[in-house]
């Protein structure tokens, strides 16, 4: 009993950590678009929610950004440090813990009402759900902190650091529903979840 659950307990750590992996290594690609860039972050944090469960995609996300913090150049344009998280874009990234929380809880409602070998329109829906209800507390979270630090007001920090974003964010979130489902199908093959 004890070596099913320690061995339970390495496969959820090695999930974590490839997650994390994924964040490190595709959040650094970025394209500037004024002060907040477009980058393959939120992607990344929506394959760690349909692969991870909502307190583990959170803690994948947190041990990304405590990488950053430390030095580890794993940030958009390959930046790292607190004067990147705790500057004025800083609160998008901290937002990622609730897009990532947010996702994986969907992600688990959706598998749980509709058969996993399944893409029915319900299930598509749910995850789409969670993704935009996670890509709007991210968006609120990062937009409030970029008004604070810039003594800005909500409707011109929107005009700068969502309005652009939208379009490239709802390429993400289709390419997740295909990449995201497809991962969780593999890995849950190989019983790593």
């Amino acid at each position: 009993m004890e070596t099913a659950i320690g061995s339970t307990g390495v496969r959820k750590m090695a999930v974590i950590a490839m997650m994390t992996a994924v964040l490190c290594i595709l959040c650094p690609f970025s394209l500037p678009v004024g002060p907040v860039p477009v980058t393959l972050g939120v992607f990344a944090v929506f394959l760690s929610a349909f692969c991870l469960p909502p307190a583990e995609a959170a803690a994948a996300c947190a041990l990304y950004l405590l990488l950053g913090l430390t030095g580890l150049p794993v940030f958009a344009g390959y930046t790292a440090g607190p004067a990147r998280l705790f500057g004025p874009t800083g609160g998008y990234l901290t937002g990622y813990l609730f897009l990532a929380f947010l996702t994986s809880l969907f992600v688990r409602i959706a598998g749980r009402n509709v058969p996993e070998g399944t893409l029915f329109a319900r299930r598509i829906l749910l995850q789409t759900a969670g993704m935009l209800l996670g890509l709007a507390a991210c968006y609120f979270f990062g937009t409030a902190w970029f008004c604070i630090q810039n003594k800005m007001a909500v409707a011109e920090a929107l005009a700068i650091c969502v309005l652009p974003f939208l379009v490239f964010d709802a390429g993400k979130i289709a390419a997740a529903l295909l990449c995201g489902n497809a991962l969780r199908s593999a890995l849950r093959r190989a019983r790593l979840l």
